[in-house]
């Protein structure tokens, strides 16, 4: 990801350090938390005379993200309002956006687009199990980062005109126009139809025909025409472009971005088991194999975790847990045996024996005897 150099600081704590991407509303920032000593991204919407509407709808945003904790969905630390408008700080995610991706990588396989399809919907089954929709899947709203082991980890970002399902006309604003990328847009929302689970279903199936091809699926010269691609459903199958894929999961994809919201799945869950059912005999992305495997002694040197104390050998540890056992015989003994018995003078207390005492001919350190 590349960043301008910037360098300032917010509230008296997140030093900003570098601007990662702009857009219509503001900048999203690189900046370190000085409280917590981490990086963050802070999202900063810009000031264009309306502060009070700016502060509410970046308020709007921050609660609706943290309505919903999902590990495949960006989480919020922070909001507030400065001089120049208010902003929101997020996790900072290190990777790339499907769309960055497919640019620099080309077209995912078979086995990393699974893992990707099924922790996009799980992310998006989160989100509308709090009765949220997104309204704005695309590309760039998908984040890849590469774990330790190698595999590719998903997170669903920017819910900034994200809508709860109780809203009315959640995909247009207050002067009547439709929000939302036009690539991926819902083609009953462009009849001017409120939109459902389904119609994230649609922009998400817009976004794994992109990560599987480098196209959208409805496409044109200018924005009527891909207008006119949605509503007419003028789409060139999958099967064109990726015949190597299995018939069943190149079905799957088209029957998310079918026409008409009845002949989708009807809710993220029924996806997620269509997929499961589709990729049956496939095998998950295994992505490690290209990772340079990771030593003890090179954690160690990174300082990240203290070099483990040597464990004692096997044998050792069970005589030592044998001497052990005896010795609770004994105390267990001679407990039982000053109850049914009359203490003698000068038994009671807890007191070291003069001598050792033997059991099986072994002496054992010195005894526990009762004195009075």
């Amino acid at each position: 990801m590349q960043t301008a150099a910037l360098e300032f600081k917010l509230q008296n704590r997140y030093r900003i350090q570098s601007k990662a991407g702009a857009g219509g509303a503001g900048d999203v920032c690189i900046a370190w938390d000085e409280q917590l000593g981490r990086k963050v991204a802070v999202k900063r919407i810009r000031d264009d005379g309306a502060q009070e509407d700016a502060v509410k709808k970046t308020m709007s945003e921050a609660v609706r993200l943290a309505s919903v904790r999902h590990i495949n969905i960006v989480t919020v630390y922070d909001m507030g309002v400065e001089e120049t408008g208010p902003y929101i700080v997020m996790e900072y995610v290190e990777g790339e956006t499907v769309e960055q991706w497919v640019t620099r990588h080309g077209p995912l396989p078979e086995a990393e687009f699974l893992s990707i399809a099924y922790q996009s919907l799980e992310g998006l089954l989160a989100a509308h199990h709090a009765r949220l929709l997104h309204c704005d899947l695309k590309p760039s709203n998908l984040m890849l980062e590469r774990a330790p082991s190698g595999n590719l980890h998903v997170k669903i970002l920017d819910f900034g005109i994200a809508r709860f399902l109780s809203s009315v006309d959640p995909h247009f604003d207050k002067e009547g126009a439709v929000t939302g990328s036009v690539h991926c847009i819902a083609p009953e929302i462009l009849s001017c139809e409120t939109p459902d689970l389904r119609s994230d279903l649609y922009s998400l199936g817009c976004v794994f025909y992109y990560a599987l091809t480098g196209r959208f699926p409805f496409d044109g010269e200018n924005m009527a025409d891909i207008i006119a691609a949605h509503l007419d459903h003028q789409v060139i199958d999958l099967a064109a472009y990726r015949p190597d894929l299995k018939p069943s999961i190149r079905e799957w994809v088209m029957d998310l971005i079918n026409r008409r919201p009845q002949d989708r799945y009807s809710s993220a869950m029924q996806a997620l088991g269509a997929l499961h059912d589709a990729s049956a005999d496939l095998t998950p992305a295994p992505a490690w194999e290209n990772t340079a495997p990771v030593t003890v002694e090179e954690v160690v040197e990174s300082e990240c975790i203290a070099e483990p104390a040597a464990m004692p050998r096997p044998r050792e540890n069970s005589r030592r847990l044998a001497v052990l056992a005896a010795m609770l015989v004994v105390a267990a003994g001679l407990a039982a045996w000053s109850v049914t018995h009359e203490a003698p003078q000068g038994f009671g207390g807890l007191q070291a024996s003069s001598g050792p005492v033997k059991i099986h001919g072994r002496s054992l350190p010195a005894s526990v005897t009762r004195q009075k």
